[in-house]
């Protein structure tokens, strides 16, 4: 007869490893044990300060857990992953001890884009009271974006911004002039939340409708 596994589980390999940096902030987290483990007890001792959530999933018969985040996570933000001692082994052995691991994820470092304009380059007929919206591929500072525009002919306009700051929207005070080609450029200076700049000016233009 066998005798009893008396053995605690130990948690042998992490990916990321604890204290690491520059952790991707669009992978996924690994946690082997030694043995094959309640999954239950452990994803109910399972504790992550992730903002969108995540799921989980197990492999090699039960003694790798795998989380993946819902969304990326934050840049530059450090992370803590705990499994307390009610998580335990298919024999009813706890960890020895609560297991804690922290990472710090990677700084932003990618430029910016301008991904979308409406009016479109080129467009043509556009009417005289449109709006001019600008969409970038990321979260943008505002007061870097609102130095860096540049608009000819000018005319007088309000800004606003989606909550994200990733569309930014131009009101024209008054109607813009009949049959008048507008040229719209932002430039290097625009920056996003992380202080990356655009790689370059970027511009557009469109013409108003007959009057």
């Amino acid at each position: 007869m066998n005798a009893p596994d008396t053995t605690p589980p130990e948690i042998t390999v992490t990916d990321p490893l604890e204290g690491q940096d520059d952790v991707p902030i669009d992978g996924t987290l690994r946690i082997e044990f030694s043995e094959a483990m309640n999954t239950t007890l452990v994803e109910d001792a399972l504790d992550l300060n992730f903002g969108p959530g995540y799921s989980v999933q197990w492999e090699q018969e039960d003694t790798i857990l795998v989380i993946t985040p819902h969304e990326d996570l934050d840049h530059a933000t450090d992370y803590k992953v705990t499994i307390t001692t009610d998580a335990m082994d298919l024999a009813g052995n706890p960890l020895d001890e609560m297991f804690e691991l922290s990472f710090t994820t990677a700084p932003d470092t990618e430029p910016p884009k301008i991904v979308l304009t409406d009016p479109g380059d080129g467009q043509l007929d556009v009417s005289v009271d449109a709006l001019i919206m600008i969409e970038f591929s990321e979260s943008m500072d505002p007061a870097s974006v609102a130095e860096a525009l540049d608009v000819n002919p000018p005319f007088d306009y309000e800004i606003s911004w989606n909550p994200e700051h990733t569309v930014l929207t131009l009101s024209p005070v008054g109607d813009l002039i009949h049959d008048t080609t507008y040229s719209v450029a932002v430039g290097e200076e625009a920056m996003d939340s992380a202080g990356n700049h655009l790689e370059g000016t970027y511009g557009f233009s469109f013409t108003t409708e007959s009057s």
